[in-house]
């Protein structure tokens, strides 16, 4: 069995020889680690408070797929009903009278399980770990059943978490169309919600973003703006210079209100920008696009620095469309017309 826990630089979990909950439980601490949260004694409850968010997130979402995970929990867990019961009223018994429920589950963890002897870096703790996320995870989708006001009040603090933070908390939602397992890194599953209703986008833009999140993860920074503003740029060059015709089936799939939107970005934050005989300046021209953007979590200095994720994505869409639109064709982009 492999004992040794995903971290940061972990590019995919193992899932040789193990079980269905170590599988999930692996992908669970993978996202913990790549999303920022410090590998320090609190770790463990806070991967703990995790995997109860995304169970409340998936029964919420799609019952019948709750109930096909728990299924699959249920058979490799060293815990029956009788204990899931038992944990769900007494981390509700924990949270009544308390108005921060995550506080509450992380305590309960820290507390009365004692995970903050617990080390992530410590293989002969792995098997452990793993146990409890993964009871977590089945307490999380039962306790909708189990203990009502707790599942009320998880799922109504993760509708008010930061933006990174709320996607975590429907991690195991994402993994449900692979039996619960996850299918890819976790920052890609987060680029991917940006494309969903658009295959070709999706496809070509986080196959192109996977090829720079693996030199990022070997860096001091891994999320730094001018990394990914970049190598989206340089990405987004290359590909209509070699390969116009991917470019094109993007350019075919989106509404043309969006490629119009698109280009008079290009015109107004590269065009817009250029420096002395034209050369780019991207920090400026993504600078220029945030003052342009609705997007909330683009806007707010205080959202951004506590989304770095987020914004290196973003950062990265945004600059690979720009570099799409330098260096298309120019008949190609003219038949499609002109903003």
């Amino acid at each position: 069995m492999n004992t040794t826990l995903p971290t940061l630089k972990t590019k995919q979990p193992c899932r040789a020889g193990l079980l269905f909950h170590e599988i999930l439980a692996d992908g669970l601490i993978h996202a913990a680690a790549v999303f920022g949260i410090e590998q320090d004694e609190r770790f463990v409850e806070r991967v703990a408070n995790l995997a109860w968010s995304n169970g409340a997130e998936t029964v919420k979402a799609d019952v019948q797929r709750a109930v096909a995970i728990a299924q699959f929990l249920g058979e490799g867990l060293e815990t029956g009903r009788s204990q899931t019961k038992a944990l769900c009223r007494a981390v509700e018994r924990a949270a009544e009278g308390q108005e921060h429920v995550y506080a509450t589950i992380r305590g309960f963890y820290g507390s009365c399980v004692g995970t903050r002897s617990l080390s992530a870096a410590n293989p002969e703790d792995a098997g452990t770990i793993r146990q409890l996320v993964g009871e977590a995870v089945l307490a999380g989708l039962s306790c909708r059943g189990l203990a009502p006001k707790l599942y009320q009040d998880v799922v109504a603090m993760n509708d008010r978490a930061r933006l990174e933070q709320h996607f975590l908390c429907e991690m195991v939602l994402g993994w449900a169309g692979g039996n619960g397992l996850p299918t890819c890194h976790p920052f890609l599953q987060m680029a991917e919600q940006f494309y969903w209703k658009n295959p070709h986008e999706r496809q070509l833009v986080c196959e192109l973003m996977g090829r720079a999140l693996l030199p990022a993860l070997e860096a001091d920074d891994h999320w730094e703006l001018g990394y990914w503003l970049h190598r989206g740029w340089k990405a987004g060059v290359l590909q209509a210079k070699f390969a116009p015709d991917s470019v094109q089936e993007v350019f075919d799939e989106v509404k043309e209100r969006h490629l119009n939107y698109c280009r008079k970005l290009y015109h107004n934050c590269i065009l817009g920008t250029a420096e002395g005989e034209g050369r780019t300046n991207l920090v400026a021209a993504f600078e220029k696009y945030i003052v342009q953007s609705q997007d909330c979590s683009l806007h707010i200095p205080e959202a951004r620095a506590l989304n770095p994720r987020l914004l290196a994505a973003r950062a990265y869409d945004f600059t690979v469309w720009m570099g799409f639109l330098s260096a298309m064709p120019t008949k190609t982009i003219e038949e499609r017309g002109a903003a």
